[in-house]
């Protein structure tokens, strides 16, 4: 894997804290939640091509959105969150799928590049969610379990 792949991860772990008020933009994303969307589009495999695991990757990034569209209330997160808890944990069954598929093959499959619409799509629907009243507390409560398998 190429040491452009892994900037971005690089990058994302040195941000200052958001809540220290030092990051400069009003985003206020779990860092962990960022590191989940960097890492399921920077796995590579053996087996199963990149391409595998980040199409599987940008369905449950793409059934996310959706899904945190639907949300304008706190009221409605709650009910979304079963749903929004299981589409993380798929997200983290794919790339452990695809880091243990990595260690395996000891190989990199870098023959696309990959957008990022669908991560960015995401992260602008997690900003408009975040923005809501209570709404926070109820997506990390969600995240909790996929990122402790992390």
């Amino acid at each position: 894997m190429s040491f452009f792949v892994f900037a971005g991860v690089v990058q994302l772990v040195r941000a200052p804290a958001c809540q220290a008020g030092s990051c400069g933009f009003k985003s206020r994303l779990s860092r962990s939640f960022l590191f989940i969307i960097t890492c399921i589009l920077c796995v590579s495999c053996g087996s199963r091509s990149l391409d595998d695991f980040r199409d599987d990757g940008d369905d449950i990034v793409r059934s996310l959105t959706k899904e945190l569209k639907t949300i304008h209330h706190r009221e409605d997160a709650v009910v979304a969150a079963p749903k929004l808890k299981h589409l993380f944990n798929d997200l983290v069954d794919v790339m452990l799928a695809a880091r243990e598929q990595q260690k395996k093959s000891n190989s990199s499959d870098e023959s696309r590049k990959h957008e990022f619409s669908f991560s960015d799509q995401l992260r602008a629907e997690m900003n408009r969610v975040y923005a809501i009243e209570g709404v926070r507390e109820v997506i990390e409560k969600s995240q909790e379990e996929a990122l402790h398998r992390l």
